[in-house]
């Protein structure tokens, strides 16, 4: 197998240093994290020596041909563990990876300072959390020391969590000067904004859309701090990477279709005055899920998108939160307070808020992970709520061999146009029209997953497709993934779509918020031989 390294001398001795430490620390490892009740939280140093008691330091992994192939083969310390059955609300599943090595997280409070310190307030397992109380909410990991290449012919994908030689830090768990994170902390929902118009990860808030952009949540995140921006493609590759090693097939849809294909449009049945609930007929009811929400407007033309004002003047992003059968109707009681409604008004269905998948165990939907019409949640990350998410830290810009992919290691210099920042790592080709290309498989290129081939489709390959434009442009676009509520089996947790400038935003655009979009990523391109 061949090696691959940082590409930087200071980062590489840094690690080195660091990992010394870790393994130091299985002398007499705290049982548990410690509190430390001066300071309100608790110690990054016994997060970390609990992290290292629980770590077992074997590789998983899985083997995969770079075609169209779906499935591909666990193998090493993977090789006999059997794939999740996802959880509902309802009706927990099984996780077999729950609690082993790289696959562990905890739900945490906590924030970085401006120093890049972390301070955990509160952890689900240990005390102090919440989900709602205005703290983000992200799901702490430890650190995975990972391998992407060729080996026997088929491509690798492996991590552990210890160091391994020819194994690197995952990407943004490099500090800039070279050290490491003492874990990795990862946004478990999408982003709300608080009273202050800062970016959050907390339950029970409403999705920030229609002024949310990459240019408008790379600035709002700031507000933060300089440690924070929106989305990183690392934090992205995560999700997938996990999909793979756990589920071992290409495209995330084979278990999830996620918030997919829920695209209702309704007209009120009953009318309603001062009262917090919206009624519709019986026989669309079972399209709309208690904890989905809507919008309710004024407008009476079906159809009518939801762009418009008179789409959701009456109720927006408002929550689902009982369903009363009332003769041939449905009454929908929300969480918007008290609302006045007439018949034949439309009803629409909206991005789900965040915390729909609070109380789930393990990976899984709310009640059917393969209905279209609900969020999922994987390793404690909470993704695919019927909105695009924005990455932060890319952009795409058209040139005359096609389209660059850009990534901005350090995300405190994001801006709103490709600069001497930027690196590119990857060129999508020009072709003939617009429309969507679907690639066989998902390798690494220089700090990210780039696609692989193009022989995919909704059934092969990855799954999943990136929609671009045809011939020769001269735009930027920003980078939405994952799909909003229109886009059914092309959606899933590699979709992308680049046709909107940087600054465009709509009622079906998101993100979320990301503390590490200052560390570094490993800008090596992996072994293509054994």
């Amino acid at each position: 197998m061949d090696h691959i390294f940082p590409a930087n001398d200071t980062i590489e001795n840094g690690f080195n240093a660091v990992a010394d430490a870790i393994l130091s620390l299985n002398v007499a490892p705290a049982p548990y994290p410690e509190w430390d009740a001066a300071k309100g939280e608790f110690t990054v140093k016994s997060i970390l020596r609990w992290l290292s008691s629980e770590s077992d330091g074997k590789i998983y992994a899985v083997d995969q041909t770079l075609d169209a192939v779906q499935t591909l083969t666990k193998s090493l310390a993977n090789a006999d563990i059997a794939n999740p059955v996802p959880s509902t609300l309802l009706k927990p599943g099984t996780d077999p990876y729950m609690g082993v090595g790289p696959f562990r997280y905890e739900h945490v409070n906590g924030y970085k300072d401006a120093a890049g310190a972390w301070h955990i307030t509160g952890m689900r397992s240990f005390g102090n959390f919440s989900y709602t109380d205005g703290r983000d909410v992200f799901a702490l990991a430890p650190v995975r020391y990972v391998f992407h290449g060729i080996v026997d012919g088929k491509y690798r994908v492996a991590c552990s969590d210890r160091p391994h030689v020819g194994y690197v830090p995952e990407d943004r768990s490099l500090r800039l000067d070279g050290t490491l994170e003492p874990f990795m902390c990862r946004a478990a929902f999408g982003a709300s904004k608080d009273s202050s118009g800062k970016p959050c990860s907390v339950a029970g808030a409403k999705l920030w859309t229609r002024s949310c952009s990459h240019n408008s949540m790379n600035e709002a995140a700031k507000k933060k701090g300089t440690e924070y921006s929106g989305y990183t493609a690392a934090d992205y590759d995560y999700l997938y990477e996990m999909n793979l090693l756990k589920y071992a097939h290409k495209s995330s849809q084979a278990n999830f279709a996620g918030c997919s294909n829920h695209t209702e449009q309704t007209p009120v049945t009953v009318a309603g005055t001062g009262v917090p609930t919206v009624t519709i007929a019986k026989t669309v009811a079972d399209k709309w899920p208690i904890g989905s929400a809507v919008m309710v407007g004024t407008t009476t033309v079906a159809g009518r998108d939801r762009g418009n004002a008179d789409a959701f003047d009456i109720a927006d992003q408002a929550n689902i939160v009982k369903k009363t059968v009332d003769g041939d109707n449905v009454v929908l009681t929300l969480d918007c307070g008290n609302i006045t409604t007439k018949v034949g008004q439309q009803v629409s269905t909206a991005p789900w808020n965040p915390g729909a998948t609070v109380g789930i165990v393990g990976d899984g939907s709310p009640y059917d992970n393969k209905s279209g019409r609900e969020p999922l949640t994987i390793q404690g990350i909470e993704v695919m709520l019927g909105a695009w998410e924005i990455l932060g830290d890319q952009l795409v810009k058209g040139e005359d061999d096609g389209y660059g992919y850009y990534l901005v290691e350090d995300t405190s210099k994001s801006a709103t146009s490709v600069t001497s920042d930027y690196t590119k790592i990857f060129t999508l080709p020009i072709k003939s029209a617009d429309g969507d290309m679907y690639p066989s498989a998902m390798v690494k290129g220089k700090g990210s997953l780039v696609p692989y081939g193009t022989g995919g489709s909704t059934g092969a390959g990855v799954g999943d497709s990136i929609w671009y434009y045809g011939g020769k442009k001269t735009g930027t676009y920003e980078v939405r993934v994952f799909g909003d509520l229109w886009h059914g089996s092309y959606a899933g947790l590699r979709r992308a779509d680049l046709d909107y400038w940087p600054g465009g935003a709509g009622w079906c655009h998101a993100s979320r918020v990301s503390p590490n979009g200052r560390n570094r990523v490993n800008a090596d391109v992996p072994p293509q031989a054994a």
